[in-house]
């Protein structure tokens, strides 16, 4: 009676091993995809925030350079506008 048992059981559990071996290595390689991408998410990223920031610092940069290059032009319009209601 137990050799039958075990005759039964034998098939069953490695099968079940073999389902067990093949859902691991089904979840490794689904766990090294989403690594993978992830990394390259993140990657991508990284390299649009700085392209965002150096936008950013060079419209910055260049409207300072604009508000210099106006502020004479305003000052000689205030003495203008002194010296006209001067008179």
């Amino acid at each position: 009676m137990k050799s039958d048992i075990a005759a039964l059981t034998g098939p069953n559990h490695r099968r079940d091993q073999h389902l067990r071996r093949h859902r691991k290595e089904h979840a490794k390689r689904g766990y090294k995809q989403a690594s993978a991408q992830v990394d390259s998410t993140v990657d991508d990223m990284t390299e649009r925030g700085g392209a965002m920031m150096d936008a950013a610092q060079d419209a910055a940069q260049s409207s300072r350079r604009r508000w210099r290059r106006s502020l004479p032009s305003v000052r000689l319009r205030r003495l203008r506008l002194r010296s006209a209601s001067a008179f």
